[in-house]
């Protein structure tokens, strides 16, 4: 009896927020669950429960799901990094973790564009309060360039 852990519905439906998801990240191949059951499947990478989770992180924006779970990957990758040398041959593993996080951040950057794109960002994203955005801390030493003043921005 084999172990199912990434336990999903199968086929996967492409239009539910989970299928899109599994899309992105290519996790469309499954077996047949172990006992067999009609609708169910075992993915190779993630199970129905924890796609669901990433997208309750990620407000249900699918990039940003894809995003995080790159992120995710990358510093899995990171921790496993290897690097080994002989003679003659070379081989290194310590790439791959920069590879996944340049992935995630393009799903990152892709879900800013969308929210942009849908108009659901954030209000202090589109209008600004004024000033320079430099905080300057109470009792702080002045710095050259730096404009103090008490009236309102």
């Amino acid at each position: 009896m084999a172990e199912d852990v990434n336990l999903g519905v199968a086929p996967p439906d492409l239009t539910s927020p989970v299928g899109k998801f599994r899309a992105l990240v290519n996790d469309l191949i499954y077996e047949e669950a172990d006992p067999p059951t009609e609708g169910v499947g075992n993915y190779r990478y993630l199970s129905d429960d924890e796609i669901t989770t990433l997208l309750d992180s990620a407000d249900g924006n699918v990039s940003r799901a894809a995003g995080l779970h790159y992120l995710a990957l990358a510093g899995e990758a990171a921790a496993e990094s290897k690097l080994i040398q002989d003679h003659d041959l070379k081989i290194s593993t310590v790439s791959r973790s920069n590879d996944l996080r340049r992935v995630g951040l393009a799903f990152l950057n892709q879900a800013d564009a969308d929210d942009i794109s849908e108009g659901s960002q954030d209000i202090f994203d589109t209008f600004t309060l004024g000033g320079n955005s430099r905080h300057i801390a109470e009792g702080s030493l002045p710095e050259w360039g730096r404009t103090y003043t008490w009236d309102r921005l």
